[in-house]
């Protein structure tokens, strides 16, 4: 199994954080210009992918957190 260093899982986490950012980014410009029907049919598209980048960062956040496991 491989360790993760502090430093490593700090910038790991860094790193993370500006996904997030991007991932927001992303859906606001997708939707940013867009009203009524066209807001309609892009909207939810652009949500789902939010969701899916946050859910993978989040899984990603807890597993960094997690206490390390194994033999040696």
């Amino acid at each position: 199994m491989t360790t993760v260093s502090q430093q490593d899982a700090l910038r790991r986490l860094e790193e993370l954080d500006a996904l997030v950012r991007d991932a927001w980014e992303q859906y606001q410009a997708e939707v940013r210009l867009l009203d009524g029907a066209a807001y309609a049919v892009a909207e939810p598209a652009a949500w789902d992918a939010l969701q899916l980048t946050l859910a993978e960062v989040q899984a990603e956040r807890e597993a960094l957190a997690a206490p390390a496991t194994g033999s040696i």
